[in-house]
């Protein structure tokens, strides 16, 4: 008895076309993993944080976030620095939920909240902050007389 075979249509270039979209499909899914484990979607890695040093004052603060997900803005005072004024750009781009150590004055001035920390608070200052909106967020911040240019944060939704 003779054996019959399946009488199925086959299209080899159809099956080789099909496997190459399949392969670009892996590196793709794979470069997403790649970029997500360096901190390009927020949440931790290499590059979802920056910071600036400058001559009075360091700042270590998030350059890409998540959307209504919690952050930390972390400012290193130097000695003859005790104030960090927090200008409307910084205020509309994200809500302070805390900031430890409290400061010992908080007065309002034509350049923002200015924010005034005694020798409690050890030269360093840690800010809570959540942001209030997706897409690229312009701010800035001023430690003691120094403005920081503007900074960039990518807001991931």
């Amino acid at each position: 008895m003779a054996r019959k075979s399946l009488e199925l249509d086959e299209d080899p270039a159809f099956q080789e076309r099909f496997w190459t979209i399949e392969r670009w499909c892996w590196l793709g899914f794979a470069a997403l993993v790649l970029a997500g484990l360096l901190g390009l979607f927020g949440g931790g890695g290499v590059f979802s944080r920056a910071s600036l040093a400058m001559s009075g004052a360091s700042l270590d603060y998030p350059a890409v976030t998540r959307w209504q997900s919690d952050d930390t803005l972390e400012v290193d005072l130097s000695g003859d620095v005790h104030t960090v004024t927090l200008p409307r750009s910084l205020t509309e781009a994200f809500d302070i939920e805390r900031i430890l150590p409290r400061p010992s004055l908080e007065t309002p001035s034509p350049l923002g909240t200015m924010l005034t920390f005694g020798e409690h608070s050890g030269g360093h200052v840690s800010m809570a902050i959540r942001a209030t909106k997706p897409g690229l967020v312009t701010w800035s911040i001023r430690l003691g007389t120094e403005d920081i240019p503007e900074i960039t944060t990518m807001v991931m939704p």
